[in-house]
């Protein structure tokens, strides 16, 4: 074991690993979902995937925030997860209850009283003790795959789920890629407990985010950012060692899947996993602050569409992609003034003096640039430019722009 996963087991990790030293099982692969008040239907929808795929431990933390009283929901969840298979060890909040073709379920209860997770810490806590789990069994020997395989309760899985060239590849020492992220798109909303007008609404407001997502990746991909990647924590692999050098996921109530991907993503690449879709519902859900739920109920209720759905000026792009190409242009004195002015609101006069600190010599400036303008950065510097000289226009239009700078560097 490499002694940064042995620190990070001993040190860092969930409290709930501490709980592992008789675990009784072993398995291919582990997958992770945390549920807070989801239907009971996800338990038989989980099984059937599992079962399917076989020898796959699901580890499961049912969770709500210590702020929230109603916890029937939950209760629900877990009595109908506590059915569905013969309880063959516990200890504890954590039940591990088998299922059909040598597959299992890890039940962690952190919803009851006195084990409800702190509000500010959220599904990224949640995350990271199913993730923490599962890591430390990779290490102890229980789990062969050594990737961890982070969804959501309102996902199917394609049957070729855990069928990838590039993690088989990258598992052996083969390749850099330390994550993964999978196509997705999301399904049409089946809420059978809403009119047909509502589920529509949210459908179309679903798609509208979607296209979003896209737009915005699209973007720092045409830039040239190392950062264009997805971040949807429903989508996510992740190898346990890189995991655990990153310390984890982070214990915050939304955009940890961020977070981790962008601290990944210094320690190798990340991958795209196009011929695997994962569908996600079309619902609303305010489970977090912000995301996917809180926009779309935003896009429903100003009856939002793509002609007047805002969204980033596509010249934040083009801006962004006009440092990309030359990073080191940030040691002159004729920088562009909005790039200067962006760069400088992120404390650009500080990586400077760490740069003359650290001595770094001329082969390793760029390097230690994109280290340091990563993805959270260069999110920061687009917001900086739309708030300062490119207001955000309509997505229909910026998407159009888009097209015709990609089509036009496919033409050359």
């Amino acid at each position: 074991m490499k002694k940064s996963v042995q620190q990070y087991l001993q040190r860092y990790a969930a409290s709930e690993t501490q709980l592992l030293q008789d675990w009784p099982a072993s398995f291919q692969r582990a997958m992770l979902i945390p549920a807070k008040d989801e239907p009971s239907s996800l338990i038989e929808n989980c099984q059937r995937f599992c079962t399917a795929q076989g020898n796959t431990l699901l580890v499961l933390v049912v969770n709500q925030g210590d702020s929230q009283d109603d916890r029937s929901q939950n209760k629900a969840l877990w009595d109908k997860a506590k059915k569905s298979g013969k309880e063959c060890w516990q200890k504890n909040h954590l039940h591990l209850l088998q299922w059909p073709n040598h597959s299992a379920l890890l039940l962690i209860d952190r919803f009851s009283q006195g084990l409800a997770i702190p509000h500010k810490e959220g599904v990224g806590l949640a995350r990271k003790i199913a993730a923490d789990i599962i890591a430390h069994l990779i290490a102890a020997g229980k789990i062969n795959s050594p990737w961890i395989y982070s969804s959501d309760a309102d996902c199917a899985w394609p049957c070729n789920y855990f069928d990838s060239s590039e993690l088989e590849g990258a598992g052996h020492g083969q390749s850099n890629v330390v994550a993964a992220h999978f196509a997705f798109e999301h399904s049409p909303c089946d809420d059978k407990s809403l009119d047909k007008q509502t589920r529509q609404a949210i459908t179309e407001g679903t798609k509208l985010y979607e296209k979003g997502l896209h737009y915005y990746q699209q973007g720092l991909a045409w830039a040239g950012s190392p950062y264009a990647f997805y971040t949807i924590g429903s989508c996510l692999a992740f190898h346990y060692q890189a995991y655990c050098e990153v310390r984890g996921f982070p214990p915050r109530a939304a955009g940890e899947d961020f977070y981790l991907l962008n601290k990944l993503a210094k320690q190798g690449n990340v991958a795209f996993l196009g011929q695997q879709i994962i569908h996600i519902d079309s619902r609303l859900s305010q489970r977090a602050p912000f995301g996917t739920g809180p926009a779309v109920s935003e896009i429903i209720e100003k009856k939002l569409l793509i002609c007047n759905y805002a969204s980033y000026h596509p010249m934040c792009f083009y801006t962004l992609k006009d440092l990309l190409q030359d990073p080191l242009k940030i040691l002159s004195t004729d920088l562009d003034p909005k790039i200067k002015s962006a760069l400088e609101n992120q404390g650009l006069q500080k990586f400077l003096r760490h740069l003359k600190q650290q001595n770094v010599k001329a082969d390793k400036l760029i390097s230690e640039f994109h280290n340091w303008f990563d993805a959270f950065h260069s999110l920061k510097f687009i917001h900086y430019l739309r708030d300062h000289h490119y207001p955000s226009i309509p997505l229909q239009e910026g998407l159009a722009q888009l097209e015709r700078w990609q089509a036009s560097v496919n033409e050359k």
